[in-house]
């Protein structure tokens, strides 16, 4: 399952596998390409690191299909993207909407 994840979890956040090696400190892709196909896992130490670079519980990266368990409204994907004027502005309105959704 984690292969599947990480692959999945790495387009969700429109990270090229360069991007993730860079990350965790690796020199190539030849990792993380390994990784994906499942012909590796790496270990607990670097699974803790991947979890917290996508903020996944472990657990669940390695046993859950997190393409379907996932929000399909990606909020935190979308939201990590944005600069900090607009990270407060949507911070703002959804205080708002929990506001009144209560």
């Amino acid at each position: 399952m984690f292969a599947k994840n990480l692959r999945y979890l790495r387009t969700k956040f429109d990270m090229e596998q360069k991007e993730l090696a860079e990350k965790l400190g690796r020199k190539s892709t030849g990792t993380i390409s390994d990784w994906e196909a499942g012909r590796y896992t790496p270990k607990l130490g670097t699974l803790s690191d991947i979890a917290s670079i996508f903020n996944v519980n472990i657990d669940k990266m390695m046993k859950t299909d997190l393409s379907k368990a996932e929000d399909p409204y990606n909020i935190i994907g979308v939201y990590d993207k944005l600069n900090l004027e607009n990270k407060r502005t949507i911070y703002n309105s959804a205080l708002e909407l929990l506001a009144k959704q209560k």
